[in-house]
């Protein structure tokens, strides 16, 4: 069993215009495929890497790994027209040139085929996102992601009265209730 500390990364994805306003869904998937890399492996969340799908549900193109590296060089094929993001979870990375340390995340834009990973300790975990730019603004606040302040002060308010487009899930868990947004008076 874990012991604490305990640590999660909770992942959102933005979806497109097409499918943004289609009735909600939820999926679970206890166990998703492991890839091979030729400085660690990987669970691949979302999307394709050599040759391997997840099972998982993507709108658009995407890419979703949780990569463990031993110490040492990895370059990863990606593809050229995903933006991508590197997050480390327990040690530093570094990415081309620069280094990124747990907590923070490197951007790194569209246009490269490869990208090139290293690790200073062995077993350095870090998660490796990407997909294609949706080319519109994203607005998120607490678990709600759309398009602008209004949409999102309109999730809130429809989680907080439990309307029916925050349909219940099956679970032991109870529902967490969202902040208020900063911006809404307090009245509402």
């Amino acid at each position: 069993a874990a012991q604490p500390p305990f640590r999660g990364v909770q992942l959102w994805v933005a979806q497109p215009e097409h499918t943004r306003h289609g009735a909600g869904a939820f999926e679970h998937h206890r166990e998703l495929p492991r890839v091979e890399l030729s400085a660690g492996e990987a669970q691949l969340l979302v999307g394709t890497l050599h040759g391997t799908a997840a099972p998982t549900r993507a709108d658009t193109p995407l890419l979703g790994l949780d990569a463990t590296l031993h110490a040492g060089d990895e370059v990863l094929g990606i593809d050229p027209g995903f933006e991508h993001a590197i997050v480390p979870v327990d040690g530093r990375v570094r990415v081309g040139a620069e280094v990124v340390e747990p907590g923070w995340l490197a951007l790194i834009p569209a246009g490269l085929d490869e990208l090139p990973l290293s690790t200073e300790r062995r077993n350095t975990r870090l998660l490796v996102l990407g997909g294609q730019p949706l080319g519109e603004p994203i607005t998120m606040w607490w678990n709600f992601v759309a398009r602008s302040r209004e949409e999102i002060s309109d999730a809130y308010l429809d989680w907080s009265r439990r309307t029916e487009r925050f349909a219940e899930v099956t679970s032991t868990l109870e529902r967490i209730e969202a902040p208020r947004p900063p911006w809404l008076p307090g009245d509402q």
